[in-house]
């Protein structure tokens, strides 16, 4: 579930679409301001109670980094970071809520504008081929620490492991990815639908 004391800014005006289609610069109305929104994913999976985190290599750069999209016009940042994940890391994630936010500049062709990424956790249920990353692994926590080369990725990767903490203990209960959260998830909408029969 999501935090309610962070909503989840949308985009809902957009400004200038780059001619890639894939970067937008909007005026968000909580910030008043035009900004270049970045969706960032630390995505989790459990196996055997380890939990591994998912990194990818920079395209520009080379440096090992958390995934993050640019925020597409009339889409949320939730679901950019839903989407990347879908098209470019091959898989199907399930956001459960924001670890932080960090602000910056970034560049629009000439122009230097305001940039902020907002970072979320996401639970791995299933997925096949990484193809949207020049390149992809699945690390534990302390490499995934030692791999990226950014500071304030460093310092996310870190909140999001205390943020699963706290939320399992908040739940009573451990996260469940990969095929045990599918289950889980099934063995729900059936619940629910038959509930809704008997209701009926």
């Amino acid at each position: 579930m999501l935090c309610k004391a962070n909503p989840v800014p949308t985009a809902i005006e957009p400004i200038a679409l780059l001619a890639s289609n894939k970067l937008s610069v909007y005026n968000i109305t909580y910030m008043k301001e035009k900004i270049l929104l970045t969706a960032a994913s630390c995505v989790f999976k459990k196996k055997k109670g380890d939990i591994s985190w998912f990194l990818v290599k920079n395209e520009d750069s080379g440096d090992w980094e958390i995934p993050k999209t640019q925020v597409r016009t009339g889409e949320s940042s939730v679901r950019a970071s839903i989407r990347s994940m879908a098209e470019e890391g091959g898989m199907r994630a399930k956001v459960i809520e924001e670890v932080g936010r960090a602000g910056g500049a970034g560049k629009v062709g000439e122009k230097i504008v305001t940039q902020r990424t907002l970072f979320y956790l996401l639970s791995y249920r299933e997925g096949a081929d990484v193809l949207g990353f020049v390149d992809s692994d699945w690390v534990d926590h302390s490499s995934a620490l030692r791999k990226v080369s950014s500071k304030r990725d460093n310092q996310m990767l870190k909140d999001a492991k205390v943020l699963i903490g706290r939320l399992e203990k908040e739940q009573g209960k451990a996260f469940k990815t990969g095929a045990a959260a599918v289950a889980e998830e099934q063995e729900e909408e059936k619940g629910s639908s038959s509930s809704s029969d008997d209701e009926e």
